[in-house]
């Protein structure tokens, strides 16, 4: 019987590893005592130099097994291989930790600053922004001309006015009345705003022009040179502020009807109608086409009540004024 060249457990004839610690069995055979030649176990004589054999004298040939090398590194330490389905792990660098605090700082200043601009530019809006009164007078939504309305009190030379004006844009509309003959007797302007450079034109009933007003406004201050049909040239002055005390029109009717009604208008740009009916087929109009507005608290001569609507005299011309806008003295 073998014995394992390994760890010395005995090994059958025909074994090919050892069923102890798993080396491959060595062939069998025994060392020549003479001349170390490898015989076979049951050899009397040795083939290589005929030398007699004696049992108890021969050894078993020692072959060495060669150990696999656990270290194979140069410093002789074990070095363990990654398998093929573990995932290599990169550790970060500290450069890419810097970039990545460096991008969540920026991030939260452009926040900030996000933030900031849309609540400036809010102010700025609202700071700036201006609420336009617009009066509805019928069931279509009718807001008339003027995006913005003006009330403005002075005087051309000597003579006291009061002026209405309403803005669209660029495009200016509007009247004017001395204060001695009262706001029946009111002037119709037009003109342009531009700049700060506001031009009015006076018209007459025909739409003829009749004076310029020819000056500068800043929303609170109208100031310039007016020219009359004549071509004489007077400073005017007026602002946003209302005299303390007005002459009294109210005495304003002719003598010669006594018993006349007035209506006074309670809206701006109030559209007159031709006709005591909802429609934009009936609204009366300037010479340039522009609509005629009666001005906030003017007080027109009342003919008559017709369903929701009077009929006035306004400026020789018979006209319908919604009572929604108009209240009866």
């Amino acid at each position: 019987m073998r014995k394992c060249v390994n760890c010395g457990a005995s090994l059958d004839d025909d074994a090919v590893f050892c069923v102890v610690c798993g080396t491959k069995a060595q062939p069998a055979g025994l060392q020549c005592p003479h001349c170390g030649a490898t015989i076979d176990d049951d050899s009397v004589f040795c083939t290589s130099c005929g030398g007699k054999v004696s049992q108890s004298e021969a050894t078993p040939v020692e072959v060495p097994v060669e150990q696999p090398n656990q270290y194979p590194n140069q410093d002789n330490q074990r070095v363990e291989q990654p398998s093929a389905y573990m995932p290599v792990v990169e550790e970060p660098s500290k450069g890419n930790n810097n970039n990545m605090v460096w991008y969540i700082i920026g991030g939260i200043i452009g926040g900030l600053l996000l933030v900031a601009a849309s609540y400036f530019g809010y102010q700025k809006f609202s700071k700036h922004g201006q609420d336009v009164e617009a009066v509805v007078d019928d069931e279509n939504y009718d807001t008339g001309c003027g995006d913005m309305t003006y009330e403005l009190y002075g005087s051309v030379a000597n003579y006291l006015i009061t002026m209405n004006l309403y803005f669209e844009g660029d495009v200016v509309d509007g009247s004017y009345y001395y204060d001695r003959k009262g706001p029946n007797e009111s002037i119709n302007l037009s003109g342009t705003f531009k700049e700060n450079k506001l031009d009015l034109y006076e018209t007459d009933a025909s739409g003829r022009q009749t004076g310029h007003f020819d000056g500068y406004f800043d929303g609170a201050e109208y100031k310039g040179i007016f020219i009359n049909r004549d071509g004489k040239r007077m400073s005017f002055i007026l602002n946003d502020n209302p005299p303390t005390s007005k002459p009294d029109t109210s005495t304003s009717a002719p003598s010669s009807d006594p018993d006349a009604q007035y209506v006074k208008v309670t809206g701006v740009n109030v559209r007159l109608r031709t006709t005591p009916s909802i429609n934009d087929n009936n609204i009366i109009k300037d010479a340039r086409g522009k609509n005629v507005h009666p001005y906030k608290g003017e007080r027109l001569k009342m003919v008559s009540e017709e369903d929701e609507f009077y009929l006035v005299i306004y400026r020789g011309d018979y006209v319908y004024i919604s009572k929604q806008f108009a209240v009866l003295e």
